[in-house]
């Protein structure tokens, strides 16, 4: 909840925005959670997909939690031994995070369910609260960005946020 707090401006007053190397928080936050990785035996890993700078306008404490809920959503429902790869990569339309696991995966019909506060699938036995993805939204609007949720190639779910570049 106080992550939630954080994404939405209080009384109109917002922090200034400074320039973040969407890189370097992606990857500290991948080290971050890898003993969280081991313990659960999946393999938790982290790529550039070129060496083009990944600067984005925003809040790093912000950015550093979403990547965070998406790394430990990830972990969550990728089964013992599984895969999950945190991929930046700056192209002609912005800045990328894509986390990819190859857990269930999420429904089409029920994915834009899973941005509401509080909304837990159904299938699932995973504990939670049901606030990761929708904190994560709210930061992605926060910072102009943009989500989506996909299919992985080879099964899974794929998980890309834009954010316009700085």
């Amino acid at each position: 909840m106080l992550a939630l707090s954080r994404a939405e401006p209080v009384n109109g007053l917002v922090a200034p925005p400074q320039r973040v190397d969407l890189a370097v928080v992606a990857r500290d936050t991948v080290v971050e959670l890898l003993p969280l990785a081991v313990r659960k035996q999946i393999d938790l890993g982290y790529e550039r997909e070129d060496d083009l700078p990944a600067m984005v306008s925003g809040q790093t404490v912000l950015l550093r939690e979403m990547i965070a809920n998406l790394i430990d959503n990830a972990l969550r429902y990728t089964p013992e031994g599984g895969l999950v790869t945190v991929t930046v990569a700056h192209r002609e339309d912005g800045v990328y995070v894509m986390v990819r696991d190859n857990g269930p995966g999420i429904p089409e019909a029920q994915r834009q369910n899973v941005f509401l506060r509080f909304f837990r699938l159904e299938t699932t036995d995973t504990l939670g609260s049901g606030l990761g993805l929708s904190i994560v939204r709210e930061i992605v609007l926060a910072h102009d960005g943009e989500i989506e949720l996909a299919d992985a190639p080879g099964g899974g779910l794929l998980v890309s946020v834009r954010l316009p570049a700085a």
